[in-house]
Order: structure tokens, then sequence, then C-alpha cells
């Protein structure tokens, strides 16, 4: 956390004042994986990092409204004296720049669900049906409310049949199912986005224990511990390293781009060619593995249960109760698991994590 702290000081030295989303995308996604001398840090060992600041006075979070009246807190040091206009001027900017972007979340009579969240789905649903290996369950790899008899307690972003090798090299067929997140925050496996497609995925594998099922949940970024998760528990992350904004003009994607470090945000909603491969070789290749992992977890009580909980519960003490138990029976088994010295308690309330946790290999 000693590093992380020092990373922010310099930060807010050269900027004067910073959001948070800011600060996490400068630490965990600045340097590329060809850096041998360089790494980034995971945003939990951020946002820790930033609450020992904080608590021990030396940086403040003041909050300021944009002209649209949208109240953004920034970020900046305690200690005014010859800075305050420079400090005035940046956090004017950023809140501006930020007001910016999630406008383009935001529902208006063009775009009734924003733009974020649709591109990001149509850069899935592209993505699909490019691969030619991934059969959709509709021709346009849309929405899928209902399946094999079985509706969900919400719809599927898409899903669809691909043929996979099972145990003794023949094909078998497995249902995918997928979620886009394209979310600007990194995902953690204690993330209720995770669980949403992994409940839907549930409760069909319970619905009709024939069926081979195979989650997949796709977003911008996950911490590893959630890839590690999805080995033991049958499901895969795919991470797009992109931020889908749709429409919007290029000029002001690149202030957002540039001036708060958004580094990944893509305007319009073309996936990229890693991600059609992952669908059109990956996926095929791995999805009787796992989905043969998800049946058996499924149909475990020490997995099961916990897997149960954290797919409906909201209580954070009975989430991290029930991660507990999903860890431990995971580690039962002498299987690696996906334990952090300290997992992220909440989405905004991160405390106490170990400076091992340090991610070498993340690009920028």
């Amino acid at each position: 956390m000693t590093v992380a702290a020092q990373r922010i000081r310099d930060v807010l030295e050269q900027e004067y004042a910073v959001l948070r989303r800011e600060v996490e995308a400068r630490l965990a996604e600045y340097y590329f994986e060809s850096s041998s001398d360089r790494f980034n840090i995971y945003p939990h060992i951020t946002t820790a990092a930033l609450r020992q600041l904080t608590d021990s006075g030396e940086v403040v979070a003041e909050e300021g409204a944009t002209r649209g009246s949208s109240v953004i807190p920034t970020i900046h040091f305690s200690e005014t004296k010859g800075r305050a206009t420079n400090i005035n001027r940046a956090a004017a900017r950023k809140r501006l720049l930020y007001a910016r972007f999630r406008s383009w979340s935001q529902a208006s009579s063009r775009y009734p669900r924003g733009q974020i969240g649709p591109a990001g789905e149509a850069a899935l649903r592209a993505a699909v049906i490019r691969s030619q290996q991934v059969n959709p369950f509709f021709a346009d790899a849309g929405e899928v409310a209902e399946q094999f008899g079985y509706r969900f307690d919400g719809p599927l972003d898409s899903g669809g049949f691909v043929l996979s090798p099972g145990p003794t090299a023949m094909p078998v067929p497995v249902a995918v199912l997928i979620e886009m997140k394209n979310l600007r925050t990194w995902l953690y496996a204690k993330d209720p986005e995770v669980w949403q497609v992994l409940r839907k995925a549930q409760r069909l594998q319970l619905h009709d224990p024939s069926l081979n099922v195979f989650p997949v949940l796709v977003c911008r970024r996950a911490h590893a511990q959630v890839r590690w998760m999805g080995q033991q528990l049958g499901f895969m992350v795919i991470e797009t390293k992109a931020n889908f904004i749709g429409t919007v003009d290029e000029r002001d994607a690149r202030e957002v781009r540039t001036e708060l470090q958004f580094i990944d945000l893509k305007v319009g909603a073309e996936p990229s060619k890693a991600m059609i491969k992952t669908f059109a070789a990956t996926i095929p290749r791995w999805a009787a593995h796992y989905a043969s992992t998800w049946r058996t977890r499924c149909h475990d009580p020490s997995f099961a249960d916990p897997m149960a909980v954290l797919a409906s519960s909201r209580d954070d003490a009975e989430r991290d109760d029930a991660m507990e138990e999903l860890l431990e029976a995971s580690e039962a088994l002498d299987l690696p698991g996906w334990r952090l010295n300290d997992y992220r308690p909440s989405r905004d309330d991160q405390d106490d994590v170990d400076e091992d946790d340090i991610d070498e290999d993340v690009p920028g």
C-alpha cells in the first residue's frame, strides 16, 4: 500500500485534483504487459491507499456541482497554499468531463437506455455472430428471456449452443449463457454483477440437470480472483479491455479518454478481433469442460448453498459469510481457490488490503 499511496501523491502533484475512478485508471491500467520494470496496482489497493491518505488528513474529497447540477467529488491535497487556483480549475474540469461520461449511460429521448449499456451488448452480439462457432438461440444473438422450458428472472444478454469436445473427445452440445457488464469499475468475486449470470445458470442447471450449462461473463475489467473463481466453479470471464460508449462525438470522447486517463474508451460498438476469437476458439474448446465442472458444483451443497446466497442476497454480511464458505469448500478439495489476503468487502468500502496483491501483469 505504500507504493500505491506514493503513486497517488505523484498523480496529485501533477493533476492537482482527480476523480476516484481516474485514480484507479491511472494506477491500475497505465502500464503495458511488456513493461518489465513497472507494474500496475489493483483498484482495491488504490482504494485502501486513498482511505489511508484521507484518514491521515493528507488528502481530502470535496464535492462540487457541474453546470447540470450533478454533484461529483474530487480529491486533492488538503494543503492548498500556492495551488488553490490550480486545484479549483482542475476540479471543475474533471467534474465536467465525468458528468459528460456519465451522461452517455443515462436515458434520453433518443437513447432510452443510454448508450454505454446497449453499446456493450451490441459488441457482444456482434462477436457471437462473427465467431461462426456459437450458434445463437436467436438470429440476432439478442436477449434470452426463456429457454429449455425455463423463464429466467431477467433476460440474458445473449446465449447459444456450441459443440465442444467431451470426455471422449466426441463433441457435445453446450448451452452458453452470456451476460455483458460494460462498466467502468473493475469486477471482484463478491460483486453482485458477477453473480447475475451465475444465478441464472445455477437455476437453469437445477431446472434441468441433464443440460450442459456454461455461464460466461463478459466485462471491461475483472480482478484475477474472478478468473480463478471461474476455473473452480465452472464459468469463464472474458475481459474486453474496452469501454464501448456508442455513437458519441469522437472529440468529446478523446477529451475524456485523455484527461481522465480512461484510455480504453471506444466509440461505437465494434468488437475487437481478440473478442471474436475468444468466442470462435476458446469457448468451443473449453465449454464442455467448464459445463461439467458447473454441473458438479451446482449439485454439491458445499458449493451450491453459498452460491445461491451470493446469487440472491444483497446483505453485505451474508455475502461475506457465503464467500468464505465457498472459499473453504474449494480449499477442502485442495483446489487453488481464489482468496485474496483480504478480498474486497464492498464496492465502495475497501479496507486492509495486503501489498502482495499488486498485479504486475495487467496491461494498460
